[in-house]
């Protein structure tokens, strides 16, 4: 039940017949069950970009706990 995945992340926003590309980059992810094979952890880093924001490649994590009945 162990999960490996990898991509590009992209995202953007339509403003007045305006279509931008905002942010993007690539995200790695690694998802597992723990204690139960019901109850698992995710854990993702990206290096993202956001031009909204004026930031440039930043690493970012995120962590989810996910139950599944």
């Amino acid at each position: 039940n162990n999960r490996f995945n990898y991509g590009i992340y992209t995202s953007g926003y339509y403003n007045d017949n305006d279509l931008r590309l905002n942010s993007w980059g690539p995200f790695v992810s690694w998802r597992q069950p723990v204690l139960r094979e019901w109850f698992f952890v995710q854990g993702d880093v990206n290096y993202f970009n956001d031009h909204r924001e004026d930031r440039n490649h930043f690493v970012s994590t995120f962590l989810r706990l996910e139950a599944l009945f």
